[in-house]
């Protein structure tokens, strides 16, 4: 069925791109990006997600951008590019912190972990931890008591 969902968001792509809907063409090249990773074809799924990446910038689309960053890590940690996948992952993080998205946050914390095991590389995770802190555990004051 990715023929099918392939044909669909080339329809969608061509529309977006005719309205000059960038959020919308950033989102359905993510989607191509996620259709060809599925097809095991890391090459062009690399190549959709970073044109994802470069929309949403355009649009200036944080959450989107934050996501895009996520996805790349992944394609990258697939192809066993470990310092580009922990990159993808170190931009997603913070920006899923600057938008207080902690799902998002936690997941991609688990995959920093997963990564540098995979790696065979170890680092400190201590800079990331501290994102996984709930505002209230932050900013102990009098005011937030």
């Amino acid at each position: 069925r990715l023929d099918e969902a392939e044909k669909v968001l080339r329809r969608a792509q061509a529309a977006a791109a005719q309205k000059k809907q960038t959020r919308t063409l950033a989102a359905t090249h993510l989607q191509l990006g996620l259709t060809a990773q599925a097809r095991d074809d890391l090459i062009q799924a690399q190549n959709h997600v970073s044109l994802a990446l470069a929309l949403d910038k355009e649009a200036e689309n944080p959450p989107g951008i934050a996501q895009d960053h996520e996805k790349l890590g992944l394609i990258f940690q697939q192809r066993k590019m470990w310092a580009e996948a922990a990159r993808g992952f170190d931009r997603a993080i913070y920006l899923y912190s600057a938008l207080a998205d902690r799902p998002g946050v936690e997941r991609v914390f688990e995959l920093l972990k997963s990564n540098q095991a995979r790696s065979g590389k170890p680092e400190s995770l201590a800079p990331y931890q501290r994102l996984l802190k709930t505002a209230a555990e932050t900013n102990e004051s009098i005011l937030c008591r």
